[in-house]
């Protein structure tokens, strides 16, 4: 079978790589103009491995973005009258953090935090994701997330300084050109004699 590499650290502590970033892209590029690439056992395999690990590495990171920003609203006052008391904690679901997310204010305490509502909405409906496009879907639209001050939510992951230059070159050039940086799993799914690399891995 197939040897795909496990990323637990990932998955486990929520941390995303420049890889990752280059796989993410990569293989939705392929996805989308390719489709006849996962038609193969190979290929569905990769997909169906990917996708998943791009969730369970995304979901807790994002989820966990989304809490600590209702936590500072708490702190700070800016949430309705009505706020639960006590909430969130970190077992709090994401569904209820975007409901949550919709009682908090902005700092003039009139306008609604709307951006941080879609945010929290792409986490819940990431959660809930299932098929390969879903999952592109809404990580696509948290990579690109703007919050309040217009800068992309990427910039509070704690590594985001090793992530720039990743998300600005997969912006800026066509996939041929990074396609070096993409693990090795995810390049052999262009080459021609897939069914033999699946019978015979490495």
């Amino acid at each position: 079978m197939i040897k795909l590499k496990f990323l637990l650290l990932e998955a486990a502590t929520g941390y995303i790589s420049p890889t990752d970033i280059y796989n993410f892209y990569y293989l939705w590029y392929l996805f989308t103009n390719n489709s006849e690439l996962f038609q193969t056992p190979y290929g569905k395999e990769t997909l169906t491995y990917y996708t998943n690990e791009f969730k369970q590495i995304c979901f807790p990171l994002f989820k966990k973005l989304v809490y600590k920003q209702i936590v500072k609203y708490v702190q700070r006052g800016r949430v309705d009258s009505d706020f639960p008391a006590g909430q969130p904690t970190e077992n709090t679901s994401s569904k209820d953090l975007f409901l949550l997310m919709s009682k908090t204010f902005r700092s003039d305490l009139k306008r609604r935090n709307t951006r941080w509502e879609s945010i929290s909405e792409a986490v819940a409906n990431l959660e809930n994701a299932n098929s390969p496009k879903e999952i592109f879907l809404w990580i696509n639209q948290l990579f690109n997330a703007t919050h309040n001050t217009e800068t992309k939510i990427v910039d509070k992951i704690s590594n985001y300084s090793e992530l720039f230059r990743a998300f600005d070159t997969v912006s800026k050039h066509d996939p041929k050109y990074w396609k070096q940086y993409v693990s090795k799993d995810i390049r052999q799914l262009t080459d021609q004699d897939q069914d033999k690399i699946y019978e015979n891995p490495e």
